[in-house]
């Protein structure tokens, strides 16, 4: 294979495994003051270190001089690593790629866990934690790249403050090294009492037993809620079909009551961020729980009424509206003006007044619009035969909110 101008080579686990080859090869060694530190070269060295543009541009300017460079990275590039960004900045063309074996690995072998069983993700360097929630709602078993020593804790705070007590944590240090450890945490508050090493990776891991239950068309009685407040579950997959949800979007359920559609959007948004949204906080704290029973961990409950709260909001694709249109009729223009372009809003009215309302404010504004009638009936016996009681009939409108229909669009947050 032709030598590109640019190497970037695994250093592997516990120590900078790097061949002399590859340093004698390069003229400008780059890497984290770690790994550098540990490279006995007096060739040119360029410290990763503050914004990763500056590095870019160094790394730049010396082939423009012709230099060939070697960056050294922690196990697989291309795995949390540098190398996506190398490819993105310099095209694959360019890029030589050498992985090795990941921390990640190194913790599945010690603890016996097969390496496609665990979902790997990384906090390091990220203000969010949602990475890590999604994550949960689709695995057992989950790896986490953290942020230093602190990062244990900070895990077991975000867990905590959501009373997410349904894995274990375990703290594996300094892999591979003389000051190796691996700890068990039953209980994630203990996490918080205890120091760890800059080196360290923690996995969680699902308590036996505490599986939930989470689909699209839960039975109503599963979730608790007000007096009946709740989006029928025929009503619900329908509201939900019409969205269009995609694996990463971004949702708000308006009026959300007891949060039953937002909760089961995460269903299919398993990567994307969801809010469910009410002004009551007799329902803000149903919410809260039908999240902690259906585990629908990347669901976040807001205390707030609407239009105002949205624009705290990160920017919706999708957006349904369970209640909320009578008492204001222009929320739909604030709607409009919050979410992001190219959206799709989706709305469930009762109230025939309602209805022509709303269909009147869509037409004006020349939006695209579908409007479907749902009558649901549901069985029950009559001594030995069988009738059927029906329930109220639901106008489900579905608006797609194409460039033409913007009032004014914000930046995403």
């Amino acid at each position: 294979m032709k030598d590109k101008l640019i190497k970037v080579i695994g250093a592997g686990v516990g120590g900078v495994d790097v061949s002399s080859e590859h340093i004698k090869w390069a003229d400008l060694l780059v890497g984290g003051e770690r790994l550098l530190k540990e490279i006995n070269s007096s060739k040119e060295k360029l410290l990763i270190k503050g914004s990763i543009k500056h590095i870019l541009k160094r790394i730049a300017v010396a082939i423009k001089e012709g230099k060939k460079v070697l960056v050294v990275s922690d196990g697989d590039p291309l795995f949390f690593g540098i190398g996506k960004r190398m490819i993105q900045e310099f095209g694959k063309e360019c890029v030589e790629i050498h992985p090795n074996v990941t921390v990640s690995q190194v913790a599945c072998a010690r603890l016996g866990i097969p390496f496609d069983e665990i979902k790997v993700v990384s906090i390091h360097g990220k203000k969010e934690f949602f990475y890590v929630l999604s994550a949960l709602m689709q695995s057992d078993i989950v790896g986490i790249y953290t942020d230093g020593a602190e990062g244990p804790k900070r895990i077991a705070k975000e867990l905590l403050k959501r009373e997410i007590r349904d894995f274990f944590m375990i703290v594996l240090e300094e892999l591979e090294t003389d000051k190796e450890r691996i700890r068990e945490f039953k209980k994630i508050e203990h996490v918080l009492e205890e120091d760890f090493f800059d080196l360290n990776f923690a996995v969680l891991r699902r308590i036996s037993g505490s599986k939930h239950t989470l689909k699209i068309g839960m039975d109503d009685s599963f979730y608790r809620h007000e007096r009946g407040l709740i989006t029928k579950k025929e009503i619900r997959v329908i509201s939900i079909s019409k969205l269009e949800l995609k694996s990463d979007s971004t949702v708000w359920d308006i009026g959300a009551g007891c949060g039953s559609v937002g909760i089961e959007c995460s269903c299919i948004s398993k990567e994307g961020r969801i809010f469910c949204i009410e002004k009551e906080l007799k329902r803000f704290l149903m919410i809260k729980e039908n999240i902690k029973r259906t585990g629908a961990y990347i669901v976040e409950a807001v205390c707030g009424k609407a239009p105002d709260c949205l624009k705290e909001l990160p920017s919706a694709d999708r957006v349904f509206v369970g209640g909320g249109l009578s008492e204001d009729p222009l929320m739909l223009e604030h709607i409009s003006r919050y979410m992001k372009q190219d959206g799709i809003i989706v709305i469930n009215i009762a109230l025939i007044e309602n209805l022509a309302n709303v269909l009147a404010f869509i037409k004006e504004k020349g939006w695209e619009f579908e409007l479907t009638q749902v009558m649901i009936s549901r069985s029950h016996p009559i001594g030995k035969s069988t009738a059927f009681s029906p329930l109220n009939p639901v106008f489900i409108i579905k608006v797609e909110k194409r460039s033409k229909n913007v009032v004014k669009d914000r930046k995403e947050k």
